[in-house]
């Protein structure tokens, strides 16, 4: 699982490429199922799972060539989350 997520997140990325610049497409959705395993995996190893989540979230918040997705996401739809 420690390689696997990693990966499953940038195939992800990839497949959904268009979608990736909106904060519940590009974040919320790949997050969310991330945790559920994370959750799952917590119960045998909290380490483990902590280094899976933490890699998880810096993925999409950090990719490629377009620069942090999280400064368009803080000026676009999701602004008022943060209030």
């Amino acid at each position: 699982a420690k390689w696997g997520v990693p990966i499953s997140i940038a195939w992800y990325a990839v497949r959904q490429r268009t979608r990736m610049g909106s904060f519940k497409w590009g974040f919320a959705v790949p997050l969310g199922a991330v945790s559920v395993l994370c959750g799952l995996i917590a119960l045998e190893d909290l380490g483990t799972a902590v280094l899976i989540e933490v890699v998880s979230v810096a993925l999409p918040l950090r990719r490629g060539p377009g620069g942090p997705t999280w400064r368009r996401w803080l000026r676009s739809d999701c602004w008022h989350l943060l209030r």
